[in-house]
């Protein structure tokens, strides 16, 4: 299972890939990323143990959501992160 310290590096990696895309490092979804990263850095247990319910209530990952899900790299996957990666390449033709 994956760890906090890890799971808030991917979070990190998709705010900064997310500034790339939106061309702003003012983006509100990179900012969501950066916030949802901090949070789960500073937990005291495994995110990825806590319910869904659990998940939500937390500051930086409840309330307004974000793009996609921010549970959905925690539970395995990381469909946004994938396509942020393709939208990059595509539109900057780096990476």
């Amino acid at each position: 299972m994956v760890s906090n310290l890890e799971l808030a590096a991917l979070f990190g990696e998709m705010a900064a890939l997310t500034k790339i895309a939106d061309g702003s490092a003012q983006s509100f979804r990179a900012r969501a990323y950066e916030a949802a990263a901090k949070t789960i850095e500073g937990l005291p247990s495994r995110a990825a143990e806590l319910p869904a319910a659990e998940l939500k209530k937390l500051p930086g990952i409840g309330g307004a959501p974000p793009p996609r899900s921010a549970s959905t790299p925690i539970r395995g996957g990381s469909p946004s992160w994938s396509s942020c990666g393709r939208s990059i390449r595509r539109s900057s033709g780096r990476w």
